[in-house]
């Protein structure tokens, strides 16, 4: 006898129907993430209400009743019963003094230079689809700080013990980043996790020691204090840590104990 079920049975693919039309596009995609239950929905209300208070009252301030341009500070003054707003016009008097301080004026190109290099480091960053993410990070990191302090000094600059602890803490933070792109490189091994606490020791360490007068010791002919000389044991501790952990491949932790 015949299997009644069988002539229910398709011989060939079916196509996929199309969601219902409530389901797709931006209206649903809203609905969703905003208004899929009374909690969201009210919550959504919240924000957008908030939003629009301090969007308005933004307005109010930098726009419509801001002080655009003007000789003196009388413009910026409230008047004919309007209140004050943003002093434009005092902040494009004293942009230079904003921007450069009481540099030189001769000097200012270093500034000015300094400016550029930053944009040109982090905008490669910001944008997903350019290379060399890992050098360029390595570039703003450590290259770029120390460019700038021989720029603005005009390389005349002392380095203290605790500024030899910083630039130890920030050697040991791009050789834990620069391990991180091994193969076979895990944050959960014990070697990585402990120069990960070391590094974040040293930086807190390094905070302290700039705040906190301590007793002076004498190491590597500078004079460090007891906080800076413990951050640069820990920073120098981190980074051999991390060269263990990242040695001979995925297994050289364990080769190097």
């Amino acid at each position: 006898m015949e299997d009644p079920t069988l002539r229910f049975v398709s011989t060939e693919q079916k196509q996929p129907l199309p969601p219902p039309p409530g389901e797709t596009g931006w209206p649903a995609r809203i609905r969703r993430s905003l208004f899929a239950t009374p909690l969201d929905t009210a919550l959504t209300l919240v924000a957008a209400l908030l939003i629009a208070y301090v969007v308005t009252n933004l307005l109010e301030w930098g726009v419509f009743n801001a002080a655009f341009v003007g000789a003196d500070r009388t413009v910026c003054l409230p008047r004919d019963g309007h209140e004050a707003g943003a002093c434009w016009a005092f902040v494009g008097a004293k942009f230079e003094l904003f921007m450069y301080g009481i540099y030189p004026d001769a000097e200012r190109w270093r500034i000015n230079a300094l400016l550029v290099m930053l944009v040109l480091l982090v905008v490669p960053i910001a944008i997903p689809s350019v290379p060399y993410k890992r050098l360029n990070a390595i570039l703003l990191l450590a290259v770029f700080p120390f460019v700038a302090l021989v720029l603005l000094t005009g390389g005349q600059f002392s380095i203290s013990g605790g500024g030899i602890a910083f630039f130890m803490a920030v050697a040991a933070a791009i050789t834990l980043y620069s391990a991180s792109g091994k193969i076979g490189f895990r944050w959960s091994h014990p070697l990585v996790r402990v120069a990960s606490g070391l590094l974040l020791l040293s930086l807190v360490l390094v905070l302290i020691a700039g705040i906190v007068s301590s007793d002076q010791v004498l190491f590597l002919d500078q004079r460090f204090s007891v906080l800076s000389i413990a951050a640069f044991a820990a920073a120098l501790l981190s980074v051999a840590a991390t060269v263990a952990s990242a040695f001979g491949g995925p297994d050289g932790a364990k080769r190097a104990l």
